[in-house]
């Protein structure tokens, strides 16, 4: 199998791939072997090495982490941009562009990366982050409404820095119409989900604090 990988025929390297990858697995979760991240870690390289996006995706987690061996999160993109047609890896790139891991902070590079991720999958986390950004005009012509329309599907999914920034928009009545009913239900279910901002605001609106 090893000779015909090496001579190019594609049947062969597919099932290496699958091989390496399937290695890096049992060894990282330790299915009939101890668990040995560093032994999974050059296991998911040589299936990445060979093509194999999702193991491409696992060795950037560990790079990024630091797992089975140091962390080195500018290596982690790399690897992230080599699996990136997977949403995993797209939502990851997003992440690390918008707080600046391993590369400069570019929102807009960030934007891209997140709206790529929810056209491929409605994920709750990656439709807030669009909302927020969209809101706050973060690597995007600021748009209220449709950061708010993003924000409103994010946190019908249960997300709840969605739910906590929609009770809060609507309890200032700043970038849409006032509407205490509505501001009182987001920021409840933010609260009863441990958001602390949720709560120390709900807080405030109790002791009929003033609220910026």
């Amino acid at each position: 199998l090893l000779e015909a990988a090496e001579s190019g025929w594609q049947p062969a390297l597919d099932e290496l791939q699958k091989y390496w990858f399937a290695e890096g697995e049992r060894h990282y979760h330790g299915h009939g072997v101890v668990a040995d991240q560093a032994r999974a870690r050059q296991c998911y390289r040589k299936a990445g090495e060979l093509g194999h996006r999702r193991a491409a995706w696992m060795l950037a987690e560990c790079l990024r982490h630091g797992l089975g061996g140091e962390s080195d999160v500018a290596q982690a993109v790399t690897w992230y941009r080599r699996a990136a047609t997977l949403f995993d890896a797209k939502l990851a790139l997003a992440d690390l562009y918008y707080h600046g891991e391993g590369v400069t902070r570019n929102y807009r590079e960030a934007y891209r990366w997140f709206e790529q991720a929810v056209d491929q999958h409605e994920d709750a986390y990656a439709l807030y982050s669009l909302g927020f950004m969209l809101l706050h005009g973060q690597g995007v012509r600021r748009d209220a409404k449709q950061g708010l329309r993003r924000l409103r599907r994010a946190a019908v999914l249960g997300e709840m820095n969605a739910q906590y920034e929609l009770g809060a928009a609507y309890y200032r009545g700043t970038l849409v119409e006032r509407n205490l009913r509505l501001a009182m239900k987001w920021l409840r279910m933010a609260a009863g989900q441990g958001h602390a901002q949720a709560r120390a605001f709900l807080e405030r609106i109790g002791r009929g604090r003033s609220l910026n």
